[in-house]
């Protein structure tokens, strides 16, 4: 903690606090598939992203961060997935979805529940305070969104609700949270955050 002291001369503490978590799985993830756009993939291993004409892929990611105090503020939000096959470099941008009563068992490409449309077929999102990472090699991939994860905080009752959609022609294969053989590569999400608490006498 940090001692500061104020300039008119009150005795008074404040106290800086960071604190980390990482919340592994997601609550929910799903990839939905603009080719067979009434299919759902919710209990798949694997969360997919496509750009192309056509055979379009964007995956679906929940994190519930309710557990956080109110009031917080964010210096890290790092979103990781685990990439284990490569077909066709490119780039993945993480932004938030506008809906957040998608279900995972539901989700379509069409639909965000299995019985009601998206106002925009292939999901509802803003682009504001959107990330995109390099998704051209296996591996981990790191999305550095503490922006994007406040506004998730602040405006969606402290749910993270995220849509990945694949830029620059990428295609690729990520684990989900159903992915068994090894738990450590599901989806995470890792945060820090802070807060001041102020005493005096």
């Amino acid at each position: 903690p940090a001692l500061l002291q104020p300039a008119y001369g009150l005795a008074a503490l404040a106290f800086f606090f960071l604190t980390q978590t990482t919340y592994q799985p997601s609550t929910a993830d799903n990839f939905i598939e603009k080719d067979v756009p009434n299919n759902n993939f919710g209990s798949d291993i694997q969360i997919r992203i496509r750009d192309s004409a056509t055979y379009n892929l964007r995956t679906l990611i929940y994190f519930d961060i309710s557990d956080i105090p109110d009031g917080m503020t964010f210096s890290q939000g790092d979103l990781s997935i685990y990439q284990y096959n490569t077909a066709i470099g490119g780039t993945g941008r993480i932004n938030r979805l506008t809906r957040t009563n998608w279900t995972e068992l539901g989700s379509t490409w069409n639909k965000y529940d299995g019985t009601h449309n998206w106002t925009t077929a292939g999901g509802d999102y803003t682009s504001t305070n959107s990330v995109a990472t390099d998704c051209s090699s296996n591996g981990w991939k790191t999305w550095y969104a503490s922006d994007l994860i406040q506004d998730c905080y602040d405006n969606q009752s402290k749910e993270v609700h995220l849509i990945i959609v694949g830029e620059n022609g990428v295609y690729n294969r990520m684990y989900s949270r159903d992915y068994t053989d090894n738990t450590s590569l599901r989806p995470k999400l890792t945060v820090t955050y802070n807060c001041l608490l102020y005493t005096s006498d």
